[in-house]
């Protein structure tokens, strides 16, 4: 202001002060109000001008106002009338600020009608959007007036609006489409969509050429067929239409879309052929194979690509959705002839096993069975010969053909050679079957053991002969394959493990049935939901999804380690009471000790591994396979060290006693005792210990350290078991030590020096053995043995007492023993002698009292009879069978002594002389001592005595232990010398000459079989397994088949070797299948050179075309089967691993297809119609059936003549056929 010259200098002004002038504060803004809200002119009145003037001296000055008196004419002034312009714009600016009432009078004053309507329009609608939520009746009153109002004076988009809010959707999209032009073509589109007039929007949609709503449309109105068209339509017009152009690509994933929209809307409502014909319509197979999937309509998919021709697609859906048999028709289809095998060998079996309310094994037959089978043959008869073979032996075995032990044998050979673990399990456990079920009178008994038990047990089941020997033998092949499953199921669940446990593996899955499919590289397991082990697993193990049974690999392994468990152990329990059985058998019937005790073996064998194993736990299965484990170590060491003595003398019995499982039941047998309560061993108990441990060869620490803990009452037999433990541990002595310090001079032939031990001393610090065994047997002889209650037995005495003798005869450089004692002594060393030094330790004095001391025992044993019949019953032995045995062997150690220490002649003459004593003796070996006994002398040699062992079956034995024993000119006595440090064989090979070589013994059996030379039909000859270096040339057959071929083709006969064939059980050996091949090949030879120059004659008098075309390829196909049987029948290939399924399996197929041959075999002339071996076709049908008969007599065991005999003269053809037929039946 003051820039302005506004201020007066004369009038000061006063500073702001907010208290002093706060009510001009107020005034001001009042001011302020009036200025900024006048709308044309502002009139300010005041009152008082000391306050105004002021201010309105300012705005004078300014020219901002006008000052006027109050008066009439300021009236008039202010009364100005607006024209119509005016209120018609001032309407427009009433309705920009949304005052329509206002408006409305004002386009009343313009007479604007068309600015009314829309105010009052606009008005309506703006009141029914006020009234929407509180009064909704009242609301959509006033917007029905306001879109009528509108749709008058030509606002179709706000009428259109206004019917949209009313939801009168298709009135709203009928303006949208009439009134508004194509750039509301999508909002009318979208009204039609809301009414539901689907079809109008979709031509609404297509109008505007929008493609993607439109084809929405059409799948939300399931307008299909439609939006089919309008897609042929774009793709027609997209050449011509820049626009359709542009989109033409992506018009190929709207279409992909909307066909899937249309084919999932059928899957909904479940209405899967029309969801088919849609997904026909997709562009690629793979989009079709993935909408499928994502469905998971597999049914659907398969037959989309079967109809494709994809069959190896087609049959992967089937395998994932578990249908079997599908896939491998689908497979077959496709040429993928071995994996169609495989699966329905994997159904078959499957199915064999688990059906309805079947609880596993054994196999079972279903329908189809055999056509499935048959199937699986056809198929791999289009692959190599080798995996026909295979599948023609697995689908005998799955059809249980193998009825005998011959034909086991053969189809177990083939399941070896073909490494087929589903034949190996299969057949092993048939033939285990067989054994079990078997009466025990039909076993087989050898005396002697078998080395090669494998080629052993094949030959006997090949000879079609079973022994317990075959059986523990198929026990243990069975078994040791069912670990293996075992091991599988250890590493299943991480896929972990060998080759070889990964086949047992898919062995066990497809004995459960339970197919493993992989999705995405996680593995699903399929079931067959009637399996009768999948009912004992709670249900919220198994996924049920539709068809589809499923459950986890945890879950699977847990119930085959149950089911192996239960079926390890109730076979394992089956074998040994079938053991059990043998066992009571050999002992009821007296059978060779041997025969015996080996049965124990089997027993405790089977016993100890199944209750070792670390898969059976279940207490009940320890108790009872504890008692087969006791039966086995009570009885055990019964065999091994008899009453008489020399039932161990026996080769058998010594290499049953050392083999390995032989030592584990002895050791049983002290284990059991040492195990017991008391904790202490009894003299009994003693003394049957000392005899295993010098009576076996190398024995556990284990089992020292129990004796020991149990021994620890009597300080004498424990010191000496210890002593014979470090001996056992000690250096090998070598004979060429020189030990003549220690060994006094030598004895003359049939005398024995009392100098021979003077200068005997212990040698080093080497505890002597010898002497600790003196002191525990005299601890045991001068017990008082009657007041205790298990003393030990005369048996285990006697024993003792002549291994100490032999042991003490070691002083002399050579010593003389039965072979009994020399045999128990190198069984004990068992290759390893030892420390000779231990046994000579002794000095003169001492060797003199052990000797004396013996003698006392001797006599008081003889002479005191009653003490000793009272020793013999209190060890619970039969006097009247024992007592003579015992005086026997006291006799003998009595001659020992003679012969060894010079001692005991006077004894001898003194026994010799009592006759209640020689009574005892056997009369040839009391008779070779008496002669000796003249003028009260007895004038015993060497060679007498040599004589009178012989004579009771225990030869003398003359060892030399360092090539300084006299020259003894003894026939009957053996000699060993130990100074070339023999080992045990050699030593055996000795003490055992050998007379002939065993079979059994023998390893390496061939399966190889050829025709022998002078093989003939009807002739019977010796047929054996050879060895692969004989031959036998193929002309020598040949020649012989040439002179049968000159016969006439016998029909009957020919179907009778036919129908054994095929059905297998007719073969019982292999003389009758050399039989049947042999006729056969001749038969075949003849009937292929007849069809092949009958069928060339046929064809050429016949037209070409129509019936006579499937003649031809029906005949050729024939001719091909006889031609293919004919060359398996050929010498060369005639491997019985897989000769019998092969040949079984064309005979079948050759029985099937050959009625197409009778009219031309008519036609030949041979098969004439009223002849011997003419047949119309039902005659031909009773030949057939005749023959059918004749092969299943033959698999009951009869034999009809037909089989051994051939009439080798031409049949006449005046029989009639009921002649032909009463003649079989005398055959019969």
């Amino acid at each position: 202001m003051k820039e302005q010259g506004f201020l007066d200098a004369s009038c000061p002004s006063p500073s702001f002060k907010q208290a002093k002038h706060n009510i001009m504060c107020s005034e001001l803004k009042q001011l302020y109000v009036a200025i900024t809200r006048t709308r044309q002119r502002l009139w300010i009145c005041e009152n008082v001008k000391e306050f105004s003037e002021p201010v309105f001296n300012y705005w004078k000055r300014k020219c901002l106002v006008q000052v006027r008196k109050l008066d009439d004419s300021l009236a008039q002034a202010m009364q100005v009338a607006s024209s119509s312009e005016e209120w018609k714009s001032r309407g427009y600016k009433l309705l920009h600020q949304d005052n329509y009432e206002m408006a409305t009078i004002c386009f009343e004053r313009a007479n604007d009608t068309y600015g009314e309507k829309l105010a009052k329009a606009l008005g309506l609608r703006a009141n029914a959007d006020r009234l929407h939520g509180s009064n909704p009746e009242m609301a959509s009153i006033a917007r029905r007036q306001a879109a009528d109002i509108f749709y008058s004076i030509g606002k179709a988009e706000r009428a259109a609006e206004c019917f949209y809010m009313l939801k009168e959707y298709e009135r709203a999209g009928q303006i949208y489409l009439e009134k508004c032009g194509e750039s509301a073509l999508e909002r009318a589109a979208e009204c039609f969509v809301l009414a539901g007039c689907y079809i109008t929007a979709a031509e609404v949609y297509a109008k505007g050429n929008n493609i993607s709503k439109c084809l929405s449309v059409c799948t939300k109105g399931k307008l299909f067929d439609m939006g089919l068209q309008y897609i042929q339509y774009w793709k027609q017009h997209a050449k011509a239409d820049e626009e359709m152009a542009q989109r033409s690509k992506d018009l190929e994933e709207l279409k992909q879309t909307f066909l899937e929209n249309c084919a999932h809307h059928y899957h909904e409502i479940n209405d899967k052929r029309a969801m088919i014909n849609y997904v026909r319509a997709f562009d690629s197979m793979n989009s079709r194979r993935k909408f499928l999937q994502s469905l998971e309509c597999l049914d659907e998919l398969l037959s989309l690509e079967e109809e494709s021709g994809n069959f190896l697609e087609a049959a992967n859906i089937a395998k994932l959705r578990g249908d079997l048999l599908l896939a491998a028709d689908l497979l077959g289809k496709g040429a993928q002839y071995e994996e169609a095998v495989h699966l329905i060998l994997w159904f078959v079996f499957a199915n064999s096993l688990w059906l309805a309310g079947s609880t596993g094994w054994p196999l079972k037959q279903f329908k189809e069975k055999e056509n499935l089978l048959s199937k699986a043959k056809s198929f791999a008869k289009n692959l190599s010969h080798w995996f026909y073979g295979l599948v023609c032996s697995e689908a005998d075995i799955l059809l249980n053909k193998p009825s005998n032990l011959f034909l086991m044998k053969q189809y177990l050979s083939a399941s070896q050679m073909h490494k087929s673990t589903r034949g190996e399990m299969l057949v092993a456990r048939i033939i285990l079957d067989h054994h079990l079920h078997l009466n025990i009178s039909n076993y087989e008994w050898i005396d002697e053991l078998v080395f090669d038990l494998a080629s052993y047990s094949k030959e006997q089941i090949y000879n079609n002969r079973v022994s317990s020997e075959t059986l523990v033998y198929f026990w243990n092949f069975w078994k040791d394959k069912v670990l293996k499953i075992f091991e599988y199921l250890e590493h299943a669940e991480n896929q972990y493990g060998t080759n070889d446990s990964r086949r047992y593996g898919d062995f066990c899955l497809n004995y459960f049935g339970v197919w493993r499919q992989f999705n995405n590289l996680n593995p699903i397991y399929l079931l067959n939901s009637d399996a009768e082990w999948l009912r004992k697993l709670e249900s919220k193990h198994v996924c049920r999804n539709q068809k589809q049974v499923s459950i986890s690999i945890h879950q699977f392994v847990s119930a085959a380690r149950s089911y192996w468990c239960s079926e390890l152990f109730s076979v394992g329990l089956q074998v040994l009471k079938m053991l059990e059985l043998l066992y009571n058998f050999s002992h009821r019937n007296s059978l060779s000790s041997f025969n015996q005790s080996r049965s124990l073996t089997h027993i405790y064998e089977v016993a100890s591994f199944l209750l070792n194993s670390k898969f059976l736990n279940s207490q009940h299965a320890e108790k009872d396979l504890m008692k087969f484990v006791n039966l086995s170590a009570k009885h055990f060491f019964g065999y091994i060290f008899p009453l008489d003595w020399r039932e161990s003398l026996r080769e058998n019995m010594i290499s049953l006693r050392e083999t390995e499982i032989s030592r584990k039941l002895l050791e049983e047998v002290i284990l059991e005792r040492t195990g017991s309560k008391c904790n202490s061993l009894s003299y009994g108990e003693i003394g049957k210990v000392a005899l295993i441990i010098l009576g076996s060869g190398e024995l556990t620490t284990e089992f020292y350290g129990k004796i020991f803990e149990c021994l620890h009452w009597n300080s004498a037999w424990k010191n000496f078991i210890v002593n014979l433990k470090e001996d056992r541990g000690s250096p090998t002595f070598s004979t060429t030590d020189n030990i003549s310090e220690y060994v006094g001079e030598n004895r003359s032939s049939g005398t024995t020096t009392e100098s021979a031990a003077c200068h005997i001393k212990q040698i080093g610090s080497i505890e002597p053995v010898i002497l600790k065994f003196h002191e525990a047997l005299q601890d045991t002889y001068k017990v008082n043995w009657r007041t205790i209650s298990d003393y030990m037995s005369p048996v285990c005495f006697l024993y003792l007492v002549e291994r100490y003798l032999m042991l003490l005869s070691f002083v002399n450089g050579y010593f003389f023993s039965t072979k009994t004692t020399f045999v128990e002594w190198v069984v004990y060393q068992d290759g390893r002698p030892s420390s000779t030094s231990c046994f000579v330790a002794v000095n003169k004095q001492s060797l003199e009292d052990i000797v004396k001391f013996v003698i006392d025992m001797v006599q008081q044993f003889l002479f005191c009879k009653r003490e000793t019949i009272d020793w013999i019953k209190k060890s619970r032995i039969a006097v009247k069978e024992y007592h003579s045995l015992l005086v026997l062997r006291l006799v003998l150690i009595a001659c020992s002594l003679h012969l060894n220490f010079g001692k005991g002649l006077d004894l001898l003459f003194d026994l010799l002389g009592q006759k209640n004593i020689t009574e005892l003796l056997p009369w040839e070996f009391y008779d070779a001592l008496r002669r000796r006994q003249r003028n009260n002398r007895l004038n015993i040699d060497v060679n007498l005595l040599a004589d009178a062992f012989k004579k009771i079956g225990n030869p003398l034995v003359i060892v030399s232990m360092h090539g300084n024993c006299p020259k003894f000119g003894c026939k009957d006595a053996i000699f060993v010398d130990m100074k070339l440090n023999p080992c045990k064989e050699e030593l055996l090979r000795i003490l055992f000459p050998k007379t002939g070589c065993s079979q059994y013994q023998t390893a390496g059996f061939s399966c190889e079989v050829l025709l022998p030379a002078n093989y003939n039909e009807g002739i019977s000859s010796e047929v054996v397994p050879f060895s692969s270096s004989v031959s036998l040339p193929d002309q020598d057959l040949n020649t012989q088949n040439q002179n049968v071929g000159d016969l006439q083709f016998n029909h009957d006969r020919f179907w009778e070797i036919i129908e054994a064939l095929a059905v297998v059980d007719g073969i019982k050996d292999l003389r009758t299948f050399i039989s049947y091949a042999s006729t056969l090949m001749v038969f075949l030879g003849k009937l292929v050179s007849i069809i092949d120059a009958g069928t060339k004659e046929y064809l050429l008098k016949k037209p070409a075309g129509g019936e006579d075309d499937d003649f031809s390829r029906d005949a050729m196909n024939v001719l091909n089967l006889m031609n293919q049987l004919h060359s398996e029948l050929e010498p060369s290939k005639l491997k019985l691993e897989c000769s019998v399924p092969i040949i079984g399996a064309l005979c079948e197929e050759l029985r099937s297809g050959w009625s197409i041959m009778m009219p031309l075999l008519q036609q030949q002339g041979y098969l004439v119609k009223d002849g011997n071996h003419a047949s119309e076709e039902s005659g031909d049908h009773c030949d057939v059936e005749e023959s059918i008969s004749k092969a299943e007599e033959c698999s009951k065991g009869k034999k009809p003549a037909s089989a051994t005999t051939f009439n080798s003269k031409p049949q006449g053809n005046s029989k009639s056929k009921k002649n032909k037929k009463s003649r079989g039946r005398n055959r019969k």
